[in-house]
């Protein structure tokens, strides 16, 4: 599970991050806000003061780059990987080039073929409520891997859905190659406390099992 920060920064982003550290997620991602350039050294100075104070304990990336110029920010703040929300060659390529773990979207399957072409290590369907499951195996190939992507905000109480489709299987214990796992997410700032369950909902593997924290 990555989790998706927009708009917060600095300290308070520092809390959070802390919080998602102690509910068991070990992935964030900090947007760039595309309508507010004047935000994206702000975007930059959080991921930086993220992987300074909890880069030993979870990973810190970028979310929303569309341009090199969000790739050089990230970089030089130690971001880990990039997400984008398109299949940009040159975003791409300078990602990897970096050191970084490039994980552009994707709709079409020759958006798909290209996005790993560039080099993109993982291919992010995107957007993935519009297209639904049939879409996914209609398409899929044992040469691609579908990361799916559903971003919720987080309201209090909120449960959310993730789920994601493994052509090639993982080194996850609990799904297998050709499933699909459903994650299930609950939030809640009042209490401060986020719990989640992961279950196998198709293919028929020993490896379909539930777990929870």
């Amino acid at each position: 599970i990555i989790a998706i920060v927009r708009g917060v920064y600095g300290e308070d982003c520092l809390n959070l991050a802390k919080a998602l550290c102690e509910g068991g997620i070990k992935l964030l991602e900090v947007t760039f806000d595309q309508s507010n350039p004047d935000a994206w050294k702000k975007t930059a100075d959080t991921v930086k003061r993220l992987v300074e104070e909890l880069g030993d304990q979870m990973a810190f990336g970028t979310g929303t780059v569309t341009t090199l110029e969000m790739v050089e920010l990230a970089k030089n703040a130690g971001a880990q990987f990039i997400v984008s929300p398109n299949t940009n060659e040159k975003v791409i390529r300078a990602t990897v080039e970096a050191g970084m773990v490039s994980m552009p979207g994707a709709m079409t399957p020759s958006e798909v073929l290209d996005a790993y072409e560039y080099g993109a290590d993982f291919v992010k369907l995107f957007p993935v409520g519009n297209l639904g499951t049939s879409y996914v195996k209609a398409n899929n190939s044992q040469q691609v891997i579908y990361f799916m992507s559903n971003a919720h905000s987080a309201n209090p109480q909120r449960i959310t859905h993730y789920k994601y489709w493994f052509a090639e299987g993982t080194a996850n214990p609990f799904v297998a190659k050709g499933q699909w796992v459903d994650y299930t997410v609950a939030v809640n700032p009042d209490a401060g406390t986020i719990s989640y369950s992961f279950s196998g909902s198709v293919g028929a593997s020993p490896a379909n099992a539930n777990a929870g924290k």
